[in-house]
């Protein structure tokens, strides 16, 4: 059996989108964080792709770079969202 990417990641593209613009006629307005830790070209080259793929959604991009090394991490604090507005 042989599965094709690409008719699959469209698909699965539109469905994304079209829940996308569900939230948003809510007033949800979706983001994507990531943090990337460290500076592995794959790691890179992925996340790059995820921001291009939010961006072509209309969902909002956010980047949180810390160096492999870096004790930053223990103190970064996450934020919490209520569904509730």
């Amino acid at each position: 059996m042989v599965l094709y990417g690409q008719p699959v990641a469209e698909k699965i593209y539109q469905q994304l989108s079209q829940k996308i613009n569900e939230l948003k006629d809510k007033k949800i307005h979706p983001d994507l964080a990531i943090i990337l830790v460290g500076d592995d070209l794959a790691s890179i080259k992925y996340v790059k792709a995820k921001e291009k793929i939010a961006r072509k959604l209309g969902v909002e991009f956010h980047l949180y770079y810390l160096k492999k090394d870096s004790s930053a991490f223990f103190g970064f604090k996450s934020r919490r969202y209520s569904r509730a507005h």
